[in-house]
């Protein structure tokens, strides 16, 4: 792959493949970053825990370059307890390699398509720390607006962290579409 921005249409969403698992942790590289992705999950994220991920979530998936050989991309579409067409993304990552070239937000784009066209959902949100500047841009940049603030603790640390709530409702992303849909 070449260093251009990507467009939508050089990828794919594929199923999460447990042969990926340890790919998928090796994307961490720290504990703060660890934290910024998946607050809960205490360090460091080994296969074992994406593969728990996996198992607790509805629809795990990998984002593929198409006619690559590997995933550079993980994150997962979730029904909602309280109302299965109201969907939340988790733990949203592509490799340090893929940043800053246009990956995440062709595949938050992707993910938002199968979210709505696919699963019928009314509405897609997502939870990330304000400090995390280049995913809130890119969320935005995908038509996400910000919705209240999520404050929560971590059993294995102290204290409350904030979050910023993002949100897109089906409207919102058929007219964002609408605006957007000639843009890669």
């Amino acid at each position: 792959m070449t260093d251009r921005l990507r467009h939508v249409n050089d990828f794919e969403l594929r199923k999460f493949d447990p042969a990926f698992a340890a790919l998928v942790a090796g994307w961490v590289q720290t504990p703060e970053e660890l934290f910024m992705l998946a607050p809960a999950t205490e360090p460091p994220l080994t296969a074992d825990k994406v593969l728990a991920w996996t198992e607790a979530r509805n629809l795990p998936l990998l984002l593929w370059p198409i006619g690559g050989d590997a995933p550079v991309g993980y994150s997962e579409l979730n029904f909602m307890s309280h109302d299965a067409r109201d969907l939340w993304i988790g733990h949203f990552i592509v490799p340090e390699s893929s940043r800053g070239k246009g990956f995440g937000y062709a595949f938050m784009r992707l993910l938002l398509r199968r979210a709505f066209a696919s699963l019928s959902a009314a509405s897609v949100s997502l939870v990330v720390f304000p400090e995390n500047e280049v995913a809130v841009n890119c969320y935005l940049k995908c038509g996400l607006v910000k919705d209240g603030v999520h404050v929560k603790g971590f059993r294995h640390l102290p204290g409350k962290y904030k979050m910023r709530k993002m949100k897109i409702s089906s409207r919102q992303y058929r007219r964002w579409q609408t605006r957007f849909c000639s843009i890669g």
